[in-house]
């Protein structure tokens, strides 16, 4: 978890049972001064379950293109420098 790594106290959470837990210990974290990271994974389920949140989009593919060609321009150029 990327919170350890920065030296914050988190938690992963799998089962909808163990959230209140999980919420009390963050919320004592919290009391005592210090952050807390929850990861509640979650599933999606009954109606509409299959859909996604967001429409498809071309905005997405063309901003990926649009960073690919700056990082290629970006390389070629600091490759003339040397």
């Amino acid at each position: 978890m990327l919170a350890r790594a920065q030296g914050i106290g988190g938690q992963r959470v799998d089962e909808p049972e163990a959230l209140d837990a999980a919420l009390t210990r963050a919320r004592d974290a919290q009391a005592a001064g210090e952050p807390d990271v929850l990861d509640v994974r979650i599933t999606n389920v009954g109606p509409g379950a299959d859909q996604s949140w967001y429409k498809a989009s071309r905005l997405a593919h063309t901003e990926m293109s649009a960073m690919r060609e700056s990082s290629a321009r970006a390389t070629n150029a600091s490759s003339l420098l040397m």
